[in-house]
């Protein structure tokens, strides 16, 4: 399926207004509205079908389960037991619907969330270290600086001064 104009042009300024630091999520939320008013307005329900059954496809039921607990698990093992699987089977289903190692794409939900939480919420560093069960401050430092290059603190600040107000 083709893009038409408006989406491009829709994606185009959206890139352009991320590179530029934009995060807003006032700004996010109307983006996502205007994106599905062009969806719905240009393309039938068949077309949106086909577009999106990649993403969808198959095993609906096991890719709801895994998004649905991806913010309160972090690690395969214990996403495995919540599954009633044993970790080779989740690991080669996950690879199956993901097209990504489970441990990976775990770790990349928990960098976006951590990073999310102290750029985004009013939670204490010690109330998200134990949201995502680092054993304490010292270590979502550590996690922050090996896989953002700067401090809780530091990230923080920088997004203060990025963010809207409201």
């Amino acid at each position: 399926m083709k893009l038409d104009i408006r989406l491009q042009s829709f994606f185009s300024l959206l890139v352009d207004c991320l590179k530029e630091g934009l995060g807003c999520i006032h700004y996010h939320q109307i983006k996502r509205d205007e994106l599905f008013l062009y969806l719905r307005a240009g393309y039938t329900k068949e077309e949106l079908a086909l577009f999106f059954y990649p993403v969808l496809g198959q095993n609906l039921e096991f890719k709801d389960f895994v998004l649905m607990n991806s913010r309160k698990i972090f690690d395969v093992k214990n996403f495995a037991l919540q599954a009633n699987m044993s970790q080779s089977t989740f690991n080669r289903r996950f690879k199956e619907t993901f097209n990504e190692t489970a441990k990976n794409w775990l770790l990349l939900r928990k960098q976006e969330f951590v990073k999310r939480d102290i750029a985004l919420s009013n939670l204490s560093f010690s109330e998200i270290a134990e949201k995502y069960k680092f054993s304490s401050t010292s270590y979502l430092d550590t996690f922050c600086k090996k896989y953002f290059g700067k401090t809780p603190k530091e990230i923080r600040k920088e997004a203060i001064g990025k963010n809207c107000i409201g």
